[in-house]
């Protein structure tokens, strides 16, 4: 069995799926093979690894390292992370927001956002903001000792009565119950699964830096975004003196 995720809405629907699932069910599974390192990739592991299933992680580059950017963390991905027991200290990592504003360029307002107080009362989470390699560090320090395996470059798969065979291009194989790929927007687990299916470029090339400067005032808590045509600016904290 394959299965191509992305961040937010495969791990929330994994982590349900898992949710309902007999004990039964779960000791006929054998290893499960995830085939991507990032926050998806480790988010389902550690998915997984809560329910008691045996789970290795193939990633591609050699040293572990996360994009340095912040992010912003939606309620609904909080609350897969709550599920995970790994809410609170993502909190701790980063800065709850009080609000997300979207103008254009003119400073116009685009659209009602809903404040923290509002956000917290229908979804149960603010949205937080923190940096990409803190959240990768905390999913990686939860998982269990070796479960990512670096310098694995995924060649292609096959599907037997046994269940899944990842083959790997230095020669390697893995064997498992499942196979799931979390291989990002470039993924050779999708490619493979509907080769019909080509990336399209939107048009938009996003920058993002991380400044070492902390927002004053009634900046301080809040995300900004102007959307002009055909650049748009936005600026997030995301606490510890950066923006």
């Amino acid at each position: 069995m394959t299965y191509v995720c992305n961040y937010n809405l495969f791990i929330s629907c994994f982590v349900r799926i898992l949710g309902t699932r007999t004990k039964r069910h779960y000791y006929k599974m054998k290893q499960i093979i995830i085939i991507g390192g990032g926050i998806g990739g480790l988010c389902t592991a550690l998915a997984l690894q809560q329910k008691g299933l045996t789970t290795q992680v193939y990633e591609t580059v050699n040293e572990i390292k996360a994009v340095v950017a912040g992010i912003i963390l939606a309620p609904n991905a909080t609350n897969v992370l709550a599920r995970l027991e790994r809410a609170d200290q993502a909190k701790m990592l980063g800065m709850e927001l009080e609000h997300l504003e979207l103008t254009n360029a003119t400073g116009k307002k685009l659209m009602p956002v809903p404040n923290k107080e509002e956000t917290i009362r229908d979804f149960g989470f603010a949205m937080i903001a923190l940096l990409r390699s803190s959240l990768y560090d905390l999913l990686l320090k939860a998982l269990t000792n070796n479960t990512v395996l670096t310098n694995k470059h995924f060649e292609h798969y096959e599907e037997n009565t046994n269940g899944m065979t990842a083959h790997f291009t230095d020669g390697t194989q893995a064997a498992g119950s499942v196979l799931i790929g979390a291989d990002g927007v470039r993924s050779a687990v999708r490619q493979q699964v509907l080769p019909q299916v080509q990336l399209r470029y939107s048009g938009q090339t996003s920058y993002r830096r991380v400044a070492n400067m902390t927002l004053r005032g009634a900046q301080a808590h809040i995300a900004r975004g102007a959307w002009g045509s055909p650049i748009r600016l936005g600026f997030v904290p995301i606490g510890f003196g950066q923006t």
